[in-house]
């Protein structure tokens, strides 16, 4: 204000008029020269208001004066220049002059522009420009400022940048926006004044009214209470009319509603709506449109309660090059509320630091991503908003197809394996049962498919993205892994705090994923044993949501179903206390709860466990060993024989002579890999970590088989890693023979399932395959075999598909738990004095009172391998001794038995260390 207050730089080039002795008092409607103003030390702030208003009121005004005040007062409303409110009450010079003509004014206000001063505000004619400028041809500034502290030049290029920046901020607020509002101001300010008829109004509304009929004229009428969705009141300044000065409102538009710049993909795809996310509300989002006219792009936009649209063009369009906004599922649908995003921009982005901001239908926030980042959210995504450099960009409106709800109810299968987890389903057109195939259900916004391009750079993006397996495969997955990759080790070892944030994270691996140090942030294995700082329970109800959520997404799109049946399976080798575990994370202790009570809340689909057995109507979970067998009935004299080597485990059933036998037992084709992994040490090249080279060996068996796997060793390690082959099988053979000879069996029907048969499709010709490989390790022993494989060799669905069709059947038969085997011995053993033959049944009775003594030393003497192993038997037996005391269960009256077969313990615990 300073510059302002300096001695008036006026010289009078036309014939002097009203010029007259200064006195204060009579200052008013008077005008004065530059000496005059200067030797009675008036400042110009005083002097210029009063020189303006006379050239405004002027008939016509005067064409420059009108300008300037044009400029000025657009300038204000469009919050351009800033008011600074100087109290008069602060009692020095200035302010008792100003109180002197003015008793009633309370405050004067300058008005600054890039902290230059252009101008203020006097009750006479609001906005006056500072001394500076040329009012008309009559009144002209001297070339040399007067004083010591000369005024800025705020004529000429200063006037035109404020000119362009004026426009250009019309342009970014819509001028049919600016143009409505600014017309409603006065509508405002009229009503203010309450002007009765006749009574003349004040020249400064007059000129107002002027540049809404003018500069600013326009056709379409803003509603009443638009101007509190757009402007805000910057200060209260006091204005005259006829009957004296009163308060007015100066407003300016402080709500920009549009974006600055928008983004455009190299697919030509904008944004759906040009506005900012929080300005949202105000916007009829069905009746935005926008058409290009040729590189230009203009948006039609229908504002609630408006009545005719706003014409929007961007200043700029960004050029964003290639990109994906992924949604899953594909759909929208009343009741699913679970969405999982992930945003893939490319690499040409990067510098533009693009983010996204996920919002419901209330235009609430839900989360915000940065580039390669997913999440999930149980609240519905209907809007994405754009970020780039910290700035909205546009929105893009969810377009996903909405379907209806349906009525449909479906059986499936839930087959979640140490390795692999699959579904089964059954084909009601053919009545067969399959796998089901995991669809990818990917939508993308922006409708360029980005991410599932074969781009080289995207293509490793999307072998290790946060993003689902289905979407990097050309056709659906029937199998997805068993295991969580987290986002870095740190997070790994965060807690369980972590998974409540998948996609973000963590996530399901891609099968053949590609990432560097993979072993420090995976996790596999957890069905049987977890990671400090997590639980089993944590980790598998993490992953079996994502899971469930996978196959729901594909049952409800594909058939509309609000209600499924899952017949989970487990491997009997679970005992009674992890069963229970696992069917308390699917339905909670009361059948009520658990993952399935929260998938409904989030999909609206009512899960339940089916009903496995219809005359009993009980709901549960089906063993693996019996969904192995639930395609086959004993024929009369053969032994019908299901081996199922999974990941982990392997699960017996053997029916023969009417005769049932079950057995469950941690063996599986692990144990072969972690062979490998302990003693060749050349993949992957350098890599010291055994868990590491266990992981690269796992993700080199899924992508090629074991095939691969015995390739990538030289000729002299790959014929010891088959001859490991060969020692697997032996074990697990022999165990089978002593059980099939303890039954009777001469003929044997073999239904081989589970993807650790494929081992022997590494072994040596002819004997690299299963009916071949059984028949010659069984030639001589008195027992003849006959193999029925799986339809296209699906080793790891037979039970998927098994426990599928007991849901049909009804005949399901729960074990009991506390003993859920029911085999042979399998050895000759000694607890506490008392012999047990090896074709005892096991669990045994009650074999005595606690502590028990174990002898398994003629157990050991009697396997056939023994003698190949560098450690005495002494020591193998005083080890399986120890490790058959944790297999002890309470019978009734205190008693102790052992509640699995010593052949199972021995291969669980013994085996795999010092015979395999």
């Amino acid at each position: 204000m300073a510059r302002l207050l300096l001695p008036g730089n006026w010289k009078h080039i036309a014939p002097k008029v009203g010029l007259n002795k200064i006195i204060p008092s009579d200052f008013e409607g008077r005008l004065y020269n530059s000496a005059n103003i200067k030797s009675a030390g008036v400042p110009s702030i005083l002097a210029h208001p009063y020189v303006f208003t006379k050239a405004l009121t002027m008939a016509p005004p005067n064409p420059q004066a009108m300008q300037q005040f044009t400029s000025l007062v657009r300038a204000l409303f469009l919050g351009i220049v800033d008011v600074n409110p100087i109290d008069l009450a602060i009692g020095n010079r200035l302010t008792k002059l100003l109180q002197s003509f003015e008793p009633r004014m309370n405050h004067f206000y300058i008005l600054k522009w890039k902290n230059m001063t252009v101008g203020g505000i006097y009750p006479d004619c609001l906005a006056f420009p500072g001394a500076k400028f040329v009012v008309s041809s009559e009144y002209e500034a001297q070339s040399s400022p007067v004083g010591p502290h000369p005024e800025p030049d705020y004529s000429g290029i200063t006037f035109q940048n404020l000119e362009k920046e004026i426009e250009k901020r019309i342009s970014l607020y819509s001028p049919d926006l600016v143009k409505a509002l600014f017309a409603r101001w006065i509508q405002e300010i009229i009503a203010i004044l309450a002007l009765p008829p006749g009574d003349g109004m004040p020249v400064w509304l007059q000129r107002l009214l002027d540049v809404s009929n003018t500069e600013w004229n326009t056709t379409l009428v803003a509603p009443n209470g638009s101007l509190d969705d757009f402007t805000s009141v910057s200060n209260t300044v006091q204005l005259r009319h006829n009957r004296g000065i009163t308060s007015i409102p100066l407003r300016k538009i402080t709500q920009n509603i549009f974006c600055e710049r928008i983004v455009q993909f190299a697919n030509g795809d904008i944004p759906d709506i040009p506005v900012k996310s929080q300005h949202l509300r105000l916007i009829n989002i069905a009746a935005t449109t926008y058409m290009r006219e040729g590189s230009n792009v203009r948006y039609s936009i229908q504002l609630k309660g408006w009545p005719g649209p706003i014409q929007w063009s961007p200043i700029q369009a960004i050029d964003g090059d290639q990109g994906s906004i992924l949604l899953w599922p594909n759909f929208k649908a009343d009741g699913w509320n679970v969405n999982y995003v992930f945003f893939a921009p490319s690499t040409i982005f990067s510098g533009l630091r693009p983010k996204l901001r996920l919002m419901n239908a209330d235009f609430t926030l839900i989360k915000e991503l940065s580039e390669r980042e997913g999440c999930r959210t149980n609240v519905p995504v209907e809007y994405v908003e754009v970020l780039l450099q910290g700035e909205p960009a546009g929105v893009f409106v969810d377009n996903r197809k909405r379907i209806g709800r349906g009525q449909t109810n479906i059986t499936i299968s839930l087959d979640f394996g140490t390795t692999h987890t699959s579904i089964g389903v059954k084909d009601d057109n053919t009545g067969e049962y399959q796998l089901f195939n995991f669809e990818d259900m990917t939508h993308d916004i922006l409708g360029m498919d980005y991410f599932h391009s074969d781009d080289i750079e995207i293509t490793r993006v999307r072998r290790g993205s946060f993003w689902f397996p289905p979407a990097s495969f050309d056709d659906a997955l029937t199998a997805l892994p068993s295991e969580l990759v987290f986002k870095t080790k740190e997070l790994l070892l965060a807690g369980d705090h972590v998974l409540n944030k998948p996609l973000k994270n963590f996530r399901l691996p891609h099968p053949k994923i590609e990432q560097d140090r993979l072993h420090e942030i995976i996790v596999a294995n957890f069905k049987w044993s977890a990671p400090e700082p997590y639980t089993r329970e944590q980790l598998t109800k993490s992953y079996l949501k994502i899971v469930l959520h996978m196959a729901l997404a594909v049952l409800r799109r594909n058939y509309l179903c609000t209600n499924v049946s899952i017949v989970p399976t487990y491997p009997l080798a679970f005992g009674r206390k992890r069963f229970k575990e696992y069917r308390e994370i699917l339905v909670g202790p009361n059948g009520d709860g658990g993952i399935f009570a929260e998938i409904f809340e989030e999909t609206g689909i009512n899960l339940s466990l089916a009903i496995v057995n219809t005359n009993t109507g009980l709901q549960e979970l089906v063993a693996e060993s019996y969904a192995a067998k639930a395609f086959w009935s004993p024929a009369p004299g053969t032994a019908e024989l299901v081996v199922d080597i999974g990941g982990e485990t392997t699960d017996i059933a053997l029916w023969v002579n009417g005769n049932e036998f079950v057995d469950s037992f941690q063996y599986g084709a692990n144990r072969y890999l972690q062979y490998l992994a302990r003693h060749f040490r050349t993949y992957p090249p350098g890599v010291t970590d055994l868990n590491e080279r266990m992981i690269a060996l796992q993700k080199k068996m899924r992508e090629s088989g074991i095939g691969g796997v015995l390739n990538i060793y030289p000729p002299a390690q790959k014929v010891t890693a088959q001859q490991a082959i060969d020692r697997f099988f032996q074990g697990l053979f022999e165990y089978l023979y002593r059980l099939l000879s303890a039954s009777g069996a001469k003929k044997v029907h073999l239904y081989p399932a589970g993807n650790g048969w494929r081992l022997i499709e590494g072994y040596v010709p002819p004997s690299d395959n299963i009916p071949n490989y059984v028949n010659n390790w069984f030639d001589g022993k008195g027992i003849s075999f006959s193999v029925s494989l799986p339809k296209d060799s699906d080793y790891k669905g037979l039970v998927c598909k098994g426990a599928r069709r007991i849901a049909d059947g009804g005949w399901y038969i729960h074990p009991d738990l506390t003993t859920p085997v029911k085999t042979i011995l399998g050895g000759d053993i000694q607890v506490s004095g008392v012999t047990k033959k090896w074709n005892d049944m096991a669990p045994t009775g009650p074999l005595g009172t606690p502590p028990l003594g174990f002898d398994v030393t003629s157990f050991i003497k009697s396997l056939p391998f023994s003698s190949s192993v560098n450690i005495d038997i002494a020591t193998i037996s005083g080890l399986l001794a120890n490790h058959c005391q944790n297999a002890t269960y309470l019978c009734p009256g205190g008693m102790l038995g052992l509640n699995k077969s010593i052949f199972a313990i021995f291969l669980e615990k013994i085996y795999p260390e010092y015979y395999l």
